[in-house]
Formats: C-alpha cells, sequence, structure tokens
C-alpha cells in the first residue's frame, strides 16, 4: 500500500511541473528538451550542436 501512494504521490507531482511549465510558455522546448519528429532534422540538429541525440522508439503494438 505504501509503494502505491508513493507511487500516485511522484505521478501527480511529475504531472503538476508538467503544467506548470507548459503554462509558462515552455511547451515546444519542455525542460529545456527539444523534441524532434523528422529523424534527418534531429540529426542535423545534434550535429551543428555538438549534442548527442536521444531516440525513442515506441510501438503500442
Amino acid at each position: 500500500m505504501k509503494k502505491i501512494l508513493i507511487a500516485m504521490a511522484v505521478a501527480v507531482l511529475m504531472i503538476t511541473v508538467t503544467v506548470a511549465a507548459a503554462e509558462q510558455g515552455q511547451n515546444k522546448a519542455l525542460m529545456g528538451i527539444q523534441w524532434w519528429t523528422n529523424f534527418d532534422d534531429a540529426l542535423k540538429h545534434a550535429k551543428a550542436e555538438g549534442k548527442p541525440l536521444f531516440l525513442d522508439f515506441f510501438n503500442p503494438n
């Protein structure tokens, strides 16, 4: 029961932080993270800034 309450508290905190950041006009680059949906554009941008590229593959099936 204690683990469930902790998990719920963490989830509420994460949602609160996300909503607060979005309300401050940071929804394009939320918390300093810039999201790209085109791999080639993301790779070009990462190389230009000398930053690593984080890929997230999601398959709902």
